[in-house]
């Protein structure tokens, strides 16, 4: 879309150009006329070196030229989009009009040359093609020059018609011809200047938006070199992290299953002499966890995750790891369980798996416990997992790797845990429920 102050200026050499050329046409064949009606044409012939061979015919001509030059102006403005073969064509056919007016005004006037320039700044995109154009506009207003011109070529001059008038009126002339020509110099600089003006803003605003591109890009750089520091950071605190989870998980697992070895085999020793059947039974039991914890812990090395529900639900799980305690150990584990067919997460699963083994084991190890009574009950919003023993207890809590696990791994849950030795050892943990996810 054209800058409306650069049409302007257009439309405003475009109308002065008009008047001008038509006020030299109307001029010529006014004085010619007035010349023959005073039979005064023999003494001005030979005044002068030559005379327009029909100013009547000139005018006419030049008055439909002038009219096709403003058609085609107008067509070009508002009928064509910039730059299209169309308007480049109009360029042509208006170079080609002004070189017949100008050399039919024996190159008196060769203004309109100037507004055909300025059109073709203003509609001309295409800088090779623009250069072409204003280079043959350049050599076109140097041969249109009058003053090289009449060198060579036999032409009129239109000084010699205003001195014809006396000398007031003469004045009156020069002022109106030479006001014609310095108005259109004087419009095609300002416009020739503000296009500057424009493209110069323009430049300054390609230039600006550069430096912010320049700017957004090195932002982008530094991010990303701080980003692959990240990645660089991540992937170190991902294997620190796995490297714990599979201490955690042979712990958990390798750590329970050894501990009821260890007590198994104890029973053993005492039962070997007076109930060999017995100690048999157990023994097959034993053979049977070391086997399973065997199986958990290249499952933790090889994998890198704890599959602990494959063989069923999580209750089904628990009761069998719970038989497993009451049969090769002398402890008693009680279980109770409200889960019913409530579906959790993987990671839930585990924890809860985890949680109650770990607190088993701990019971069994270090609290010397008889008796454990492990309840897993379902709320509305959470689950809520209570193992009782009647061990030693503790007088003062100090976490041990088990009991840090334990926390770990309920509070990446987003859930609590509590601990309390002070009649015998109680774990309490709190895992709230995901609804909408997997669990229904």
């Amino acid at each position: 879309m054209k800058d409306k102050k650069l049409q302007a200026i257009q439309i405003l050499m475009l109308i002065l150009n008009v008047v001008g050329v038509l006020f030299y046409a109307a001029f010529l064949y006014y004085t010619t006329q007035k010349i023959c009606n005073r039979y005064t044409a023999r003494e001005f012939i030979e005044k002068v070196s030559t005379v327009p061979r029909n100013p009547g015919q000139l005018f006419v001509v030049i008055t439909v030229l002038v009219a096709c030059f403003v058609l085609s102006f107008c067509a070009r403005e508002y009928a064509f989009s910039e730059d299209s073969r169309l308007g480049i064509a109009t360029l042509i056919f208006d170079l080609i009009i002004g070189i017949v007016i100008v050399c039919l005004l024996d190159f008196n006037y060769n203004g309109i040359l100037l507004l055909v320039s300025a059109n073709i700044i203003a509609y001309t995109r295409a800088k090779r093609r623009k250069y072409y154009l204003v280079i043959l506009i350049v050599a076109t207003l140097l041969i249109t020059n009058y003053e090289l011109a009449s060198i060579r070529l036999n032409l009129f001059n239109i000084s010699d018609y205003i001195q014809y008038y006396d000398f007031e009126i003469q004045q009156y002339l020069l002022i109106g011809f030479n006001l014609v020509t310095c108005l259109n110099i004087i419009l095609f600089i300002v416009y020739c200047v503000y296009v500057i003006e424009e493209r110069t803003a323009v430049i300054d605003e390609v230039n600006s938006l550069y430096q912010k591109l320049s700017d957004t890009n090195r932002e982008l750089n530094d991010a990303n070199i701080r980003l692959q520091e990240y990645a660089i950071l991540t992937e170190k605190v991902g294997r620190t992290k796995e490297r714990n989870r599979l201490a955690r998980e042979i712990h958990d697992s390798l750590g329970h299953t050894l501990t009821g070895i260890s007590t198994a085999l104890d029973a053993c020793i005492t039962t070997v002499e007076q109930s060999p059947t017995e100690t048999k039974k157990r023994l097959e039991y034993i053979a049977e966890i070391a086997r399973q914890g065997l199986e958990d812990v290249r499952r933790s090395v090889h994998e890198l995750k704890p599959d602990l529900t494959d063989i069923g639900d999580l209750q089904h799980t628990l009761m069998k790891m719970i038989k497993n305690v009451n049969t090769v150990t002398n402890t008693r584990v009680y279980f109770e369980s409200n889960l019913g067919l409530l579906k959790l997460g993987e990671d839930q699963e585990n924890t809860i798996y985890r949680v109650v083994q770990e607190s088993i084991t701990n019971a069994i190890r270090h609290g010397k416990a008889s008796e454990i009574w492990v309840k897993i009950q379902k709320t509305d919003t959470d689950i809520l997992i209570n193992v009782q023993d009647n061990g030693v207890g503790v007088d003062k809590l100090e976490k041990g790797f088990g009991l840090t696990h334990i926390t770990e791994r309920v509070e990446f849950l987003g859930g609590t845990v509590a601990f309390d030795g002070s009649s015998g050892f109680k774990v309490t943990a709190k895992i709230p429920i995901r609804w909408g996810e997997n669990n229904d």
